[in-house]
């Protein structure tokens, strides 16, 4: 399984199959990065499906704090191309938290250049981008990177975007995105600047977006516009944003890998469901792989163990989302320190693979 912010090429991989297809783009800070696209063949041209982590994410641990301050998310721009020029109809985008913090902006500057230059020969075209121009938007917003959008998203309008969000972080606001880049060595002073730095982005182009005739969904619905308060917009210091701007939709990542990888399907042919994550606390149970699983495994009435790192939750918790024990790897003395120091670390690996065949002795049927 995968939340949507790693791991998601590899889970879908692993069980789909489909042709991975390497490709370089370039990363935040203009260095070119290595990733991949997975291509599974089905109706119109199949699904590709990218993890853009690799394009958000510093080198290097000391390039961190500038990856926050000047990292550009255009790689994002080069990396959903390669994935329409598999000939997919549909694209799943894999998001998570990010060091990168640039509204979506250097994504939508790139996909202009790649248009205007003919770089892009590949992405489709609804009808010509030509026939959409920027002025014909009225109003202030059309000075900018945001009057690229109606060209952008016209160009796209016939692939289906789905954004996998790990999390429900908004772009701006006090639970926000900016308010987390703390946590990447940016200082409260700086992460308050870059805040405003971003709502006066996000603003812009939510005002141009509006401006734009509606994204159809069906025959005879629209899709609203999500504004950067909104949940999931803040994935990808704000790829997610941008993108739901362009016509994409902003998902829960876990159920949308519920989906792809079969797993209510899957579950009718099983008798016990290991899950896990890192850390299994209060976070942990609010959103994610765990409760995506127990919730579904709960219609089929079978028991669900979650094993973690660290188990911070009790059995009422657990019960909540249809878990019904969680275990810790390694098991910790009660007493601190009375674990030899000169004991060798435990492989997480090998823990994993000694408490899953303990719980299958003492959960799996007779």
């Amino acid at each position: 399984m995968s939340d949507g912010g790693s791991g998601l090429v590899e889970a879908v991989h692993s069980t789909r199959g489909g042709e991975l297809v390497p490709v370089n783009v370039p990363g935040t800070l203009g260095q070119e990065v290595p990733a991949a696209v997975l291509h599974v063949p089905g109706r119109g041209g199949g699904t590709a499906y990218i993890e853009p982590a690799a394009v958000l994410a510093p080198s290097c641990s000391h390039q961190a704090e500038d990856v926050v301050t000047a990292g550009s998310s255009a790689g994002v721009a080069d990396l959903v191309r390669a994935a329409v020029q598999t000939g997919a109809g549909r694209i799943v985008i894999g998001l998570g938290a990010s060091p990168t913090h640039d509204g979506g902006v250097g994504m939508l500057r790139r996909f202009e250049q790649l248009l205007s230059t003919g770089e892009a020969p590949d992405l489709p075209n609804a009808g010509g981008v030509a026939d959409v121009t920027t002025h014909q938007v009225a109003g202030p917003t059309d000075r900018g990177p945001w009057q690229a959008l109606g060209p952008v998203r016209h160009r796209l309008a016939d692939t289906d975007l789905v954004v996998a969000v790990a999390q429900d972080t908004p772009l701006l606001g006090l639970h926000g995105a900016g308010a987390q880049l703390q946590k990447f060595g940016l200082s409260a002073g700086a992460a308050q600047r870059m805040e405003r730095r971003t709502a006066d982005l996000a603003h812009h182009a939510f005002e141009q977006a509006r401006n734009l005739p509606p994204l159809r969904i069906s025959l005879d619905a629209a899709a609203e516009v999500a504004g950067p308060g909104a949940p999931y917009t803040g994935a990808g210091g704000g790829v997610a944003f941008m993108l739901g701007l362009l016509g994409a939709r902003l998902l829960p990542g876990a159920q949308v890998l519920a989906g792809e990888l079969g797993l209510r399907e899957t579950l009718g042919e099983a008798d016990l469901v290991l899950t896990g994550t890192a850390s299994l606390d209060n976070h942990s149970m609010h959103q994610g792989v765990v409760p995506t699983v127990g919730t579904l495994t709960a219609e089929y009435g079978l028991p669900v163990v979650a094993l973690a790192h660290d188990v911070m939750v009790n059995r009422r918790e657990l019960a909540n989302v249809g878990v019904s024990a969680a275990y810790p790897l390694i098991d910790r003395p009660l007493v601190p320190g009375s674990r030899p120091e000169s004991r060798e670390p435990v492989d997480p690996a090998d823990a994993l693979r000694a408490r899953s065949a303990r719980v299958l002795r003492n959960w799996a049927p007779r």
